[in-house]
């Protein structure tokens, strides 16, 4: 998995189950440009966890993150 300078990310796969894990080594906050929708299962800071993946690591912290599902609009 492509990530910044800094980041460490890979994706593990066992049958259908996909996660991808994250560790920013720096203490900026970093971008990460991801294909896909992804959320975020656990969060080091705890402060997103079954959130959507903002596209952006915190400093000094890790996530491991989950396909999203799509879910249609509540009407």
């Amino acid at each position: 998995v492509d990530a910044p300078a800094g980041v460490l990310a890979y994706e593990r796969e066992a049958g259908e189950d996909r996660r991808l894990v994250l560790v920013n080594f720096t203490v900026e906050a970093t971008d990460v440009d991801l294909e896909g929708h992804w959320e975020v299962e656990v969060d080091s800071d705890g402060l997103l966890d079954g959130e959507s993946f903002p596209s952006r690591l915190a400093g000094d912290a890790a996530m491991i993150l989950r396909p999203s599902v799509l879910r249609p609009p509540v009407e």
